[in-house]
C-alpha cells in the first residue's frame, strides 16, 4: 500500500509539473507575441514616419 501510495503521489507531481511547464510555456508565448506586435507596430510606424519624410524631402 505504500509502494502505490507513493508511485500515486509521483504521478500527481509529475502532472502538476506539466500543468505547470505547459501554462508557463503558454504565458511566455502570449507575452513574447504582445510584446512581438508591440515591437512591429512601434517599428512599423517609424518605419512609415521616415519614409515619408524621406519622400516629403
Amino acid at each position: 500500500m505504500n509502494i502505490y501510495n507513493s508511485y500515486r503521489y509521483a504521478v500527481f507531481e509529475y502532472f502538476i509539473q506539466n500543468v505547470k511547464i505547459t501554462l508557463g510555456v503558454q504565458y511566455i508565448r502570449r507575452v513574447g507575441t504582445k510584446i512581438m506586435n508591440y515591437w512591429r507596430k512601434v517599428y512599423t510606424i517609424n518605419g512609415h514616419a521616415t519614409t515619408t519624410d524621406c519622400h516629403q524631402v
